[in-house]
């Protein structure tokens, strides 16, 4: 707890709306104080103080980032006594393709239109 500080939180003053500064304590054995003015409302209470974040929790997005590509290359793994047979260059190849995005691939044609058919002619 900072001593300066007035308000109720533990970590810092930062959270507080602008810590007053306090008077000094008097001492214990003091003679009769005079009456003291009447307090000031109390201000609104403070927001509470969030405890400061664990390592793990500030090291999760970088584990995130270096778990990710393994899970994607877990399959690859698997795949790999299937393809040991294969010569080293085609497997440089599909080393080399497989980082690449979907949408590099060409896409497949759309569809033509479906033409309506006409109208048949009104018999007279």
């Amino acid at each position: 707890l900072i001593s300066h500080c007035s308000c109720p939180c533990s970590c810092s003053c930062s959270c507080c709306p602008a810590p007053a500064p306090t008077p000094a304590p008097a001492p214990a054995p003091a003679p009769a104080p005079a009456p003291a003015p009447a307090p000031a409302p109390a201000p609104a209470p403070a927001p509470a103080c969030l405890p400061p974040a664990p390592a793990l929790l500030l090291l999760l997005p970088l584990l995130l980032s270096l778990l990710l590509p393994l899970l994607l290359l877990l399959p690859l793994l698997l795949l790999l006594p299937l393809l040991l047979p294969l010569p080293l260059p085609l497997l440089l190849l599909l080393l080399l393709l497989l980082p690449l995005p979907l949408p590099l691939l060409p896409a497949p044609a759309p569809a033509p239109a479906p033409v309506p058919a006409p109208a048949p002619a009104p018999f007279f």
